[in-house]
This record gives structure tokens, C-alpha cells and sequence, in this order.
């Protein structure tokens, strides 16, 4: 038997002169022959397989390099947002396009009377929670301290009462229920020894005090004097302002306010007390038995002057 290496010399040969017959054997393997078509029908499906294969992983590719990253839909940005969030982003858009408040106005209705009274109480307590623990309450330093948040208290009572008077949207019951607490708010709020601290308070018992009086005097101020006793609108105006005044114990609180305030409601009280005479005689006078000729009733009675109660004027103090 010839030796290894010429065995494997002889076949390489071979397989040189005849590709497609003959193959490299090792010692004791058997030859195979393959035909020339087998072998390029083998191949070609190779090569078809290879192609294939090829094809399917470009066409993944191109699939998946479509999908492409996007931003969130606004719908979904101010669902994921927090009330602090929404509020500065609201206030950005406002500040950079002034156009769209119009449109707020428009879609957003107007708070309820819990909200905000939930709001003002809320403001007050940021007041309380950032007073200094070890320090007189009173002093400048404490002053200094929540003076930022007693500021944001006192915009935001101005916002609302301002929002409440006539001739908003003008219920007289929930004006005078949110007066009532936010007048209280300003009784809790600490007696700061600071001298500006001091006037501040002050010009808001003034003002407090004329916008108690424009509440309380719109039904009389917007009413025809005249004919009052056959105008059904005027009847039902000065029906709900008695029954706001007498649900609510209305001159009773004020008298409370005005004893807590060291007597900056003494207006208000004297016109609640005015006025409650009014009607009583504006009762009788419009009964069967008591119609006179002698004309109007209220143009004789009722003698309050709307242009003195405005935010700056300070007239009854």
C-alpha cells in the first residue's frame, strides 16, 4: 500500500485534471463519485439558499428601520402632568401668545364657591406653615420670612372678590359667603409688629369693608325706584338679599367682624341695619291697605351712592 502522502498527492491530482468526479480521500475512505450535474444542481440550491437568506435579513432590516421615535400627543403630555406642572406651562403659553386668555374665558368655567374657598384657605396655611419655630411670631424676622406668601394670599383674595362683584355672574349668597371667609382669614393672620405689615392690614379692612357695602347695595342700586311694588324683578331681588341676610345671621357676623377689626366695619353694619328697616317698611307699604299716591317709597329711603363704593375708596373710615 502506498504511503499516506502519495495516496493524497495522487487524489489532489486527480481531483485537479476532473473536478466533478473526484474529491481528496483519506486512507480507507471510498471514493464517491459525483456527476457534473448533481454537483451544479447542489450548487446553484446553495447559492439559491444563500440569496434567500440574504433577501429575508435586508427585508427585516428595511422593516424595522421605519419605526422611528415620536413626541407624545399634548393629550397625553397634560394627562401626565401634575397641577404644578400644568399651572406653569399654562402661565408660559399665556405670557408668549396673550391671544388665547379670550379663548379660556371662553371654555373654562368659572370656579364654585368651595374651590375657592378651598384655594384662600389653603394660601392662608402656607402663611402658618412657613413661620419660624423658634422666634417671636411677631417679630420683623417672621414677617420677612412669610412675607412672599402673605403677598400670593393677598393677590389672590383680590383676584376672586374682584371676580365676584356685579355685574359678574352675581349670586348674593355665595359673594357674601366667600367675604365672610376670606374677612376671617384676615383676622387670623398674624399681628406682625412690622410697621408696613400694619398698613397692609389696615387698607384691607378698608377695602374689605367698601366691597361688603357693594355687595350688600346692588339690589338697590340697579333697581328702579320707581313702581317698585308692581316690578317682579325688583321684589325677588330684595326677597333674596333678606333671606341671604337672615339664613346667614348676616348682621351678626358683621358685628363680629366689626368688633375682631376694631371697628372697620361699622359701615357695613349700620347699612345692614338700614336696610332691614327698609324692607320692613317696604313690606307694609306695599300691602292692599298701605298703596298711597304719593309716589316712590325707595327714591325716598334708599340713599346709597354706588360710585363711593369703589376698591380705592376709603370714605367710611
Amino acid at each position: 500500500m502506498p504511503a499516506f502522502t502519495d495516496v493524497a498527492r495522487w487524489n489532489m491530482s486527480c481531483h485537479e485534471e476532473n473536478p466533478g468526479h473526484f474529491r481528496p480521500l483519506l486512507p480507507g475512505s471510498k471514493r464517491l463519485h459525483i456527476s457534473d450535474d448533481d454537483f451544479h444542481s447542489r450548487h446553484m440550491a446553495e447559492q439559491r439558499n444563500r440569496r434567500k437568506n440574504l433577501q429575508e435579513r435586508r427585508l427585516k432590516r428595511a422593516r424595522t428601520s421605519f419605526i422611528a421615535g415620536r413626541l407624545l400627543p399634548v393629550s397625553r403630555l397634560v394627562e401626565a402632568m401634575d397641577q404644578t406642572q400644568l399651572k406653569n406651562v399654562l402661565e408660559t403659553v399665556i405670557a408668549q401668545h396673550p391671544e388665547v386668555v379670550q379663548t379660556i374665558h371662553k371654555n373654562v368655567r368659572r370656579p364654585s364657591t368651595n374651590a375657592i374657598i378651598g384655594l384662600v384657605c389653603a394660601k392662608a396655611a402656607q402663611i402658618a406653615a412657613h413661620l419660624p419655630y423658634k422666634c417671636d411670631i411677631e417679630s420683623d424676622y417672621s414677617y420677612i420670612r412669610v412675607k412672599p406668601y402673605l403677598t400670593e394670599f393677598l393677590n389672590c383674595i383680590s383676584d376672586f372678590i374682584l371676580n365676584l362683584l356685579p355685574p359678574m355672574d352675581f349670586v348674593l349668597s355665595h359673594s357674601c359667603l366667600i367675604l365672610h371667609v376670606i374677612t376671617g382669614l384676615i383676622h387670623e393672620l398674624p399681628n406682625f409688629s412690622n410697621t408696613e405689615f400694619q398698613y397692609t392690614k389696615s387698607v384691607a379692612y378698608q377695602q374689605l369693608a367698601n366691597l361688603w357695602l357693594i355687595v350688600l347695595s346692588w339690589q338697590n342700586n340697579s333697581q328702579d325706584a320707581e313702581g317698585a311694588c308692581e316690578d317682579v324683578g325688583s321684589a325677588e331681588a330684595s326677597l333674596e338679599w333678606l333671606k341671604t341676610v337672615q339664613n346667614m345671621k348676616l348682621l351678626e357676623l358683621m358685628e363680629k367682624h366689626n368688633e375682631s377689626s376694631a371697628g372697620k366695619f361699622a359701615a357695613v353694619v349700620e347699612h345692614i341695619k338700614t336696610e332691614l328697616g327698609t324692607h320692613a317698611v317696604l313690606s307694609n307699604s306695599c300691602s292692599p291697605e298701605a298703596v298711597a299716591p304719593q309716589g316712590s317709597i325707595l327714591s325716598d329711603l334708599i340713599t346709597v351712592d354706588y360710585s363711593s363704593y369703589s376698591i380705592a375708596a376709603n370714605t367710611y373710615l
